[in-house]
């Protein structure tokens, strides 16, 4: 007789169908919500097309299906951003709402589940709060199309990609977040100071350095990178653009690489979300930080954040002046951030005992400003050989008058210029020290240097004094900085005078003439073909030397040899269909030697007998005069 007994052999199951369709109706109003806003965006939209194009014209109908199936679909992309945002969120708060209660935690675990079934059953429930309404979106989109005779498949299959990769990244990071707290209203506070906690601290640290360290113009590029990937409503918002192709003129998604990586960060959190899961203890449910390794780093973390945004705002509001006011500030709040991170974690108001801690937080955070402050790296001091650099970028403003178009960026090449370039950031730094409070001039400086081992350095100098009698100096900022200025082909450059080769001049205007016989300022628009003929004159000038000439200080000499008249051209770079995609202008003062440009105004009739250009010496003298004078014509009786 054989008593050998048969058994059911053990499955080891990751899903559980009943929890997973739990899940679906217990919290179908966020898919539900989620699906009613798609519905009005797509299908409904493009049925409510169609319907109003029933009394157009056939030509007008077919053309805004045309313009829906090709663009507006894509389009829509931005507005799924947000919701993947959203909505990423309400679905990882619901479907793991049970974390956050100790009855309910413990009657999930009690349940005949492995914790790999658990998570998995759970966070497929949530992430079909996403997918399947995309999916159904998609199909109704795409009979509603068939239906319109306006079906782009293209365009509609990479919305149902990209919006279904933006809802796996957010709900994942949601997820993963919600791993590390018990607490339900912690979650989403979490969540989104992660999602811009990168671009925070970084603007919070560039106001602070700002202070510190001088010529400082924030982060590097490659931080700069980092810190863009660590914010991916930006990053991921701009990468889901719906770009037309300069070549083709095509409909594309802007950056679909961008978006393939987040979708694999999605699965790497949803990942680390179940090895967490695995190792969680369910007694923390309630807590803040149900992760004990994780608790230092957030009460370091809440303090370092606090003392670097309160100290800032504080130090703005109430001080606005000192370094050591801010330090102050900043160690002040980030000892109160400090605290309220340990009540957080203890769940009680008796937390003072930290204070060691807290103590050695301090210790540290003065340290660091300490090496800051004494400049340990040589950050202020450095400037590249001028035999490193490859190119550098040019932005100056203020001062070098006239202040008209004179400022746009600049990059140079060229060895000499290079040189003269460094040599002017060799002396800013090397007069930052200089105490003098009262100076003649100063202007406003931002270098971008791009070196031949490809790393960039930036810097910005804001309000450099100038002294006029250090024009002469050698080594002296004002010297070097009339080199530069004396140099034409970098003065060219500055006002952008070879756009003219690559746009096209639509229009311009003279601004601020003056009307003898009304006593007031008058303006004149040209043509076209009127503005080509007075550039071609401004461009002879400029390369006779006799307008754009900059001057360091406003005094007598610019006076007289400027003009209160501006010329303005604008530009259009026209590209495909006519459609203008880029506009600029470029502007310039008039100057009393400028003979071409005279003429061509006085040939155009825009300078007349009675309407004309006053000098701001002229302008000066006319101030003068008014108050006794009843006849000023003689200040004008010959045209500058």
């Amino acid at each position: 007789m054989n008593w050998e007994v048969r058994t059911m052999r053990s499955v080891t199951s990751c899903f559980n169908s009943t929890l997973y369709r739990k899940n679906l109706s217990r919290f179908w109003p966020i898919w539900a919500l989620y699906s009613v806003i798609w519905l009005f965006a797509l299908p409904l939209n493009l049925l409510t097309t169609i319907q109003r194009g029933q009394n157009w014209a056939l030509e007008d109908l077919t053309h805004s299906l045309d313009y829906f199936s090709r663009v507006s679909v894509g389009y829509s992309l931005n507005l799924g951003t947000v919701l993947a945002v959203i909505f990423g969120l309400l679905a990882a708060m619901a479907v793991f709402s049970y974390l956050d209660a100790s009855r309910s935690a413990c009657m999930m675990h009690a349940l005949p589940l492995r914790r790999e079934a658990l998570f998995f059953t759970n966070y497929l429930s949530g992430l079909s709060f996403l997918l399947l309404p995309n999916a159904a979106i998609f199909g109704l989109t795409l009979a509603g199309e068939a239906v319109g005779n306006c079906l782009d498949l293209k365009a509609l299959a990479i919305w149902l990609l990209v919006q279904s990769a933006s809802c796996l990244f957010f709900y994942s990071f949601a997820v993963f977040c919600a791993m590390f707290t018990g607490h339900l209203l912690a979650l989403p506070v979490f969540y989104g100071v992660l999602n811009c906690l990168a671009a925070i601290i970084s603007t919070l640290m560039d106001s602070v350095l700002y202070l510190f360290l001088y010529g400082y113009n924030g982060l590097s590029g490659t931080t700069q990178q980092a810190v863009a990937w660590l914010t991916p409503l930006e990053k991921l918002g701009g990468a889901v653009s719906w770009t037309q192709a300069a070549d083709s003129g095509a409909y594309q998604l802007a950056q679909p690489a961008v978006v393939a990586v987040y979708a694999g960060v999605g699965v790497a959190l949803s990942a680390a979300a179940l090895l967490i899961y695995r190792a969680r203890q369910m007694e923390s449910a309630g807590d803040v930080v149900s992760v004990r390794v994780v608790r230092p780093i957030f009460k370091y973390g809440v303090a370092v954040c606090a003392g670097l945004s309160g100290g800032t705002f504080t130090y703005y509001v109430l001080f606005g002046d000192g370094q050591l006011s801010l330090v102050l500030s900043i160690l002040f709040w980030a000892a109160v951030g400090y605290f309220l991170a340990e009540m957080l974690l203890r769940k009680s108001f008796r937390v003072f005992s930290a204070w060691p801690g807290c103590l050695v937080l301090l210790a540290l955070l003065s340290a660091l400003f300490l090496c800051i402050r004494l400049d340990l790296t040589g950050y202020q001091d450095y400037v590249p050989a001028s035999g490193e650099v490859s190119q550098v970028t040019v932005d100056l403003e203020g001062s070098t008058y006239p202040s008209d178009g004179f400022g746009g960026s600049v990059q140079i090449t060229d060895p000499e210029q290079v040189a003269q370039i460094t040599a002017l950031h060799q002396a800013i730094v090397a007069a930052r020290s200089r105490e003098d409070s009262i100076y003649d001039d100063s202007f406003y400086i931002s270098l971008s240097y791009t070196l031949s081992n490809g790393q960039s350095i930036r810097r910005y100098y804001h309000g450099v004094p100038l002294y006029r009698a250090e024009q002469g100096m050698e080594g002296t900022v004002t010297w070097a900085l009339d080199q530069l200025v004396s140099d034409r082909s970098f003065v060219r450059a500055g006002y952008g005078l070879d756009q003219s080769a690559d746009w096209s001049l639509t229009e311009a205007y003279v601004y601020d003439l003056w009307d003898i016989q009304t006593q007031s300022h008058e303006s004149a628009s040209l043509s076209a073909a009127q503005a080509e003929q007075l550039w071609q004159a401004v461009l002879t000038d400029f390369d006779a030397g006799t307008i754009g000439t900059r001057y360091l200080f406003e005094d007598q000499d610019r006076r007289e040899n400027t003009c209160e008249a501006d010329l303005d051209f604008s530009f259009y770079l026209t590209e495909q269909d006519s459609m203008v995609h880029r506009g600029g202008s470029v502007t310039i003062t008039l100057t009393p030697q400028a003979s071409h440009t005279l003429a061509v105004l006085e040939e155009l009739g825009v300078l007349t007998d009675t309407r004309i250009a006053r000098t701001h010496a002229q302008v000066d003298r006319w101030y003068a005069m008014t108050d006794g004078a009843e006849d000023t014509s003689s200040l004008y009786t010959a045209s500058p």
